[in-house]
C-alpha cells in the first residue's frame, strides 16, 4: 500500500503528525484548549495559530483573584 508513496508522501504524513502535536503542546502550555491544533492541518492554519498566540491574552498569564 505504501510502496508508491515516495518522499513527498512521507513528508506530508510527517507534517500531518508533527505539526498538530507541536501546536497541541504549545497551546496547552499557554493555557488554551489543545484542540486549536486542528487548524495546523488546514491551508493557512499555521498563520491563524500564530496570530492567536501573538494577539490574545494567554490564560496561563492571567492573574487570579485569590
Amino acid at each position: 500500500m505504501l510502496n508508491n508513496i515516495g518522499l513527498p508522501g512521507i513528508l506530508l504524513l510527517l507534517f500531518l503528525i508533527i505539526f498538530p502535536l507541536m501546536f497541541w503542546k504549545i497551546f496547552t502550555k499557554a493555557g488554551f484548549s489543545g484542540f486549536w491544533d486542528l487548524f495546523s492541518i488546514l491551508p493557512g492554519g499555521v498563520f491563524v495559530l500564530l496570530l492567536v498566540l501573538a494577539l490574545v491574552d494567554w490564560p496561563a498569564n492571567r492573574k487570579s483573584d485569590a
